[in-house]
């Protein structure tokens, strides 16, 4: 069953900007249509390096657009570089607070998205005084997690348990490169990584690397094969083992387990069943833990190790399930 992602030629998108924590500007992807309804949306982007251009995210922005919302779209500079620390959380509760000054929303019914870590950042950035000045009235998440260590667990071993069983499913290669990128320059794995550590600052711009792999020793050449294709090899399990000993303390701040019951926001928790870079039972476990919170787990796609082969008919019903959240979602928007 395929759709298509082609952009309607109504969809008007245009290119703006905003001033970053840091006082400079930077992009923001504004997609409107003609039939704009007073609706705003602002999506907040994952760990991706292509941010603000992510096709997926400039379709989606399409077909919300067309049913009346006007979404901009403000680059995060660090998970653009695939940084996923905390310093995110001032990036996203500026962000946010520059873009509610805007003539065309000022006015609007605001809600906001964050896509994949982007989410857990942006329920973070929800506590702090720049977001309570002027709250949303609800927030999506999309394909976030609930607890980073878990998450980190599957990006590098892809093991999660499902209805009590252990599931093996293979990570999205980005996992292991975003879990090295981040963490690699700051642990002693034994020996010099610096050159390793070039190579991964090339790959998360979405660069070929197969030149400086050529430069490489072959056992660091293979080393880097393996960190690339995220195949858990003995030396790779052994830094990734390094890394979870000594740097994981650092990423409990993001972790909504540790907070989220604070957020008083209506939360719509949402995740695909196929996601291979953060499990959906994660969306489970954090819309169990929030205060108020609607889940949906869109089961149009799973991974073959949890689930036979769906017919028509099922795809359909479950577009139509997908549909009749979306309606309680805008019903929610409206009130």
């Amino acid at each position: 069953m395929r759709f298509s992602k082609s952009i309607p030629s109504h969809i008007k998108i245009t290119d703006s900007s905003y001033i970053g924590l840091d006082g400079n500007e930077l992009p923001l992807k504004i997609i409107k249509s003609k039939n704009s309804l007073n609706r705003t949306l602002i999506i907040f982007p994952g760990a991706s390096p292509t941010a603000e251009e992510h096709s997926g995210l400039l379709f989606l922005s399409s077909v919300l657009a067309n049913i009346g919302f006007n979404v901009y779209i403000p680059r995060m500079p660090l998970l653009k570089d695939l940084n996923i620390s905390e310093d995110n959380v001032n990036w996203f509760s500026n962000g946010y607070s520059q873009l509610v000054k805007r003539d065309d929303i000022q006015g609007t019914k605001i809600s906001c998205m964050g896509v994949s870590f982007g989410g857990a950042i942006l329920l973070k950035a929800s506590l702090q005084d720049l977001m309570l000045k002027s709250p949303p009235h609800s927030i999506i998440t999309y394909g976030t997690f609930y607890d980073v260590r878990k998450t980190l667990e599957f990006l590098t071993f892809g093991k999660i348990k499902i209805k009590g069983k252990d599931v093996s499913i293979k990570p999205h290669e980005w996992g292991l490169v975003v879990f090295m990128h981040n963490f690699l320059a700051s642990v002693d794995v034994g020996f010099d990584s610096s050159h390793l550590q070039k190579i991964l600052a090339l790959r998360v711009q979405d660069k070929n690397v197969d030149k400086q792999l050529l430069n490489l020793s072959e056992k660091n050449r293979q080393l880097m094969n393996d960190i690339l294709t995220s195949t858990i090899s003995d030396e790779v399990s052994r830094i990734i083992d390094i890394i979870f000993k000594e740097k994981m303390n650092e990423l409990d701040s993001i972790s909504p387990k540790n907070w989220c019951k604070n957020i008083n926001t209506k939360i719509y928790v949402m995740h695909g069943a196929n996601d291979n870079m953060v499990p959906y039972t994660q969306s489970v476990d954090l819309a169990n833990h929030l205060p108020n919170s609607e889940l949906f787990i869109s089961y149009l796609y799973e991974h073959n190790e949890i689930a036979l082969k769906r017919s028509f008919i099922y795809k359909i019903k479950e577009l139509f399930r997908i549909v009749s959240y979306m309606r309680g979602y805008i019903k929610y928007h409206e009130d």
